[in-house]
């Protein structure tokens, strides 16, 4: 959910089978805020703007779901 000042912006979640969620979180902000800052340096109309970057975090976040996190799957010392 995203508040800009004047109105609330949801994005339902892409669904996918997940294998870990581990940066999930961390994925759909990133490319959330990727997406919206281009964005922002092209001039575009604030809330599809919004609305198109919040998707393209959800498609992100979800993608991220498909792969195995850290936890026993990192480097053995």
């Amino acid at each position: 959910m995203v508040y800009d000042g004047e109105n609330f912006y949801n994005q339902k979640p892409y669904f996918v089978k997940p294998v870990d969620t581990l940066g999930a979180g961390d994925s759909f902000f990133t490319a959330f805020i990727l997406h919206y800052l281009k964005g922002k340096k092209e001039s575009d109309i604030q809330a599809e703007l919004i609305k198109r970057s919040l998707e393209k975090g959800a498609e992100f976040a979800a993608k991220t779901c498909l792969v195995d996190g850290a936890f026993g799957h990192g480097l053995s010392y």
